[in-house]
């Protein structure tokens, strides 16, 4: 030390050391903020693109158009299991911006954005630099968590609501003595159940460690009182919101849980030589797809990641984290076996374990590095795997930028729609061959597939005339009869890819109308996917003199 300075003003050993550190580690949090800043340029480009409707988000984005706040309470048209939350946050964007594409994604886009600093926010918390970078591109390199946040669908606010979880759940581990950190963390997890149903399984998991925290703690009744409170609270909100809402939607919902789709993502506990391998399996497929897998192993390099990751932690004494990471896991096997949610089988429905997912992916893929090269050259490829990341970024931005679409139907639809909303005027009626329930005549299309569904949000998106559900030609013909303007009656008829098209049906519930008006105008408008089609008949008809 220089004997000119006085040593009152000399910086003290521990605070050099911690300057070096910050200066050493500065360069991963740059990584880390510019990798945040390229998804949510990533997330921003794909909302403004303003994709088509498609099948599976127009489900839900048909039940804003004719439903208050209080109808969100009653199950939803295609047996839509939505929790009322996200609904009720979503009519309200409906309320102040229209019922527009951009307007149902405003709040799935807002909590996609929210979820990514919190991720970095969580990873640069709980782990080192280099694992907290990696977990972190990762993450923001992940397809699904992009796209799910351009969608009308409440997997966007389970993958927030996951990782808010988390965070609060680590900040109470840190201190739980801190009263201030277990009622922020009780009170954000009674009201996620209300907008995310899956985030109940992070929100059991947390407890379940906290519980071990607290078991552990030298004052056991003390630790274990705010434990007891937050977990009654917790199963009170869930209770109170399956007993409202829940269980009539599963009620209504129950066909997709006996569909084939589903049937494969319950474990096959009736046959027990099988579980192993669709744990395998399942694993491998769609449930770890982070930054990018599928089905039949296409997840399989994340899955040794992930492993890899959890042998790290279980090493390293992280074994807190570690239980973090992996209870929900447990729990969602459990309520699979149980026949209660779908364990795997697509990302979507598993947004909310995304996070510790990337996080065991981010810890696994350094140790990976370190037990294959030396200190520095492993500090090198954990830098190269993150402009990997980026590349992906990238590249994605460039995908959604070349095609704006999911599916050329999706766009075909919309623009059919906009076409046909040019050119019927206000006092047109447009009766659609179908019904919206059992009917003797017309199809239900409650039980057509999404693209019909799609076309019904589209219909009322672009269209100047209200929807009419399978009118009676009786009624048609007296109104018509009635009156003293010129009237044109639009007929729609739907020919869905699985559902036959039903022409004896149509003909027959036609023939009053061809028989008081003559033969109408008949137009065909293919959809390009398959058979997928709309035919459209028109009755120009005029005023009796």
């Amino acid at each position: 030390m220089d004997e000119s300075v006085p040593a009152a003003l000399s910086p003290a050993p521990a605070a050099i050391r911690a300057k070096r550190r910050r200066h050493r580690h500065r360069p991963a949090y740059q990584w880390i903020a510019a990798l945040v800043a390229l998804n949510l340029a990533w997330r921003t480009v794909r909302y403004l693109l303003n994709f088509p409707m498609w099948g599976d988000e127009a489900f839900v984005a048909v039940n804003f158009f004719d439903r208050g706040f209080a109808d969100m309470l009653r199950p939803l048209d295609h047996y839509q299991i939505v929790p009322v939350g996200f609904m009720w946050l979503n009519l309200a964007a409906a309320r102040l911006l229209g019922t527009g594409e951009m307007a149902l994604r405003l709040t799935p886009f807002i909590a996609g954005l929210a979820s990514m600093p919190l991720m970095a926010m969580m990873a640069s918390r709980v782990l080192g630099r280099r694992a907290a970078l990696l977990a972190v591109a990762i993450f923001a390199a992940s397809y699904y968590p992009v796209r799910h946040a351009a969608e009308v669908k409440p997997y966007s606010m389970d993958l927030l609501a996951g990782v808010t979880v988390l965070i609060l759940a680590w900040r109470v581990h840190e201190r739980p003595a801190s009263v201030l950190r277990w009622l922020t963390f009780a009170f954000v997890c009674a009201a996620a159940v209300w907008c995310s149903y899956p985030v109940v399984f992070v929100a059991g998991g947390a407890y379940s460690v906290l519980a071990c925290d607290a078991w552990t703690h030298r004052r056991r009744p003390a630790a274990l009182a705010p434990w007891l409170l937050g977990g009654l609270t917790l199963g009170a909100s869930f209770a109170t919101m399956y007993a409202t809402v829940g269980a009539a939607q599963a009620a209504d919902g129950a066909v997709l849980y006996e569909s084939s789709t589903w049937r494969e993502f319950f474990p096959p506990l009736r046959e027990p030589w099988r579980l192993p391998w669709w744990l395998l399996e399942t694993h491998a497929g769609n449930l770890l797809a982070y930054p990018v897998g599928g089905r039949n192993f296409g997840s399989a390099a994340t899955l040794i990641m992930v492993i890899a990751g959890g042998i790290a932690l279980w090493r390293s004494r992280r074994r807190a984290l570690l239980m973090l990471l992996i209870s929900p896991f447990i729990l969602m096997f459990i309520a699979a076996a149980l026949g209660m949610y779908p364990y795997g089988g697509s990302a979507r429905t598993n947004q909310h374990i995304a996070p510790a997912v990337c996080l065991l992916a981010g810890v696994g893929l350094l140790a990976i590095f370190r037990g294959l090269w030396a200190p520095r050259i492993a500090f090198h490829a954990a830098r190269i795997a993150a402009v990997a990341m980026a590349v992906i970024i990238v590249a994605g931005m460039i995908a959604d930028v070349a095609s704006p679409t999911k599916r050329t139907s999706d766009a075909l639809a919309r623009e059919f729609a906009r076409d046909f909303g040019q050119r019927a005027g206000p006092g047109d009626r447009l009766v659609i061959f179908g019904a919206l329930g059992e009917h003797d005549l017309a199809p239900d299309f409650l039980n057509l597939g999404g693209s019909a569904a799609r076309l019904r949000y589209d219909l009322q998106r672009y269209g100047r005339t209200d929807l009419e559900w399978a009118t009676a030609p009786s009624s048609l013909i007296a109104d018509a009869e009635a009156a003293r303007q010129p009237m044109t009656i639009w007929i729609l008829a739907y020919h869905d890819n699985d559902a036959p098209f039903p022409r004896k049906k149509f003909n027959a519930w036609r023939a009053p109308l061809v028989k008081r008006f003559g033969p109408p105008d008949v137009e065909r408008h293919d959809l390009g996917h398959r058979l997928e089609a709309v035919e459209l008949h028109r009755f120009r008809i005029e005023p009796a003199p």
